[in-house]
């Protein structure tokens, strides 16, 4: 059974203790894809054997709410994963030191003033990914594998 509940009063909702084997559940998937269009378009699930999902399995799941663009990002090929549309965010570096991933040096968030846009300092660097195009995607998909023990928050609005 699955732990339930929403985030931020009725945006976003959050399932927990989620498998693999979930992902492939049709029925999950209903499920799924119908909170997350009820609750704004955000949902967030969580599960201990998540991190290890194959890009393969990441792409089915995100399939489940859309289809899935199979476009490589220009100038971002080290940060993608090889065969597949997926960015790599953080700072995973490679053998030799090089970045495996799209990173930022973003000030951090001290508090929940923070969140409001400065425009004097541009600072946070709010965005929707694609707000450009005539067709803009329906929305993204996020997989953390490995998060600091503090930081890398992520912000929904």
């Amino acid at each position: 059974m699955h732990k339930t509940a929403t985030l931020n009063g009725d945006f976003g909702f959050m399932i927990e203790d989620v498998t693999r084997k979930d992902l492939e559940s049709t029925r999950f998937q209903r499920a799924a894809y119908d909170l997350w269009t009820q609750h704004g378009g955000l949902i967030a699930v969580r599960g201990v054997d998540l991190a290890d999902i194959s890009p393969e399995e990441l792409m089915a799941w995100s399939s489940v709410f859309g289809e899935v663009e199979e476009i490589t990002l220009a100038a971002r090929e080290n940060s993608m994963v090889p065969g597949f549309p997926i960015l790599r965010i953080g700072n995973i570096r490679d053998e030799a030191g090089n970045l495996k991933a799209s990173f930022s040096r973003g000030v951090p968030l001290k508090s929940d003033a923070d969140i409001q846009y400065n425009p004097e300092t541009r600072r946070p660097v709010w965005h929707t990914d694609s707000t450009f195009r005539e067709d803009p995607p329906i929305g993204s998909v996020f997989h953390c594998r490995q998060a600091p023990p503090e930081g890398a928050e992520t912000l929904f609005a």
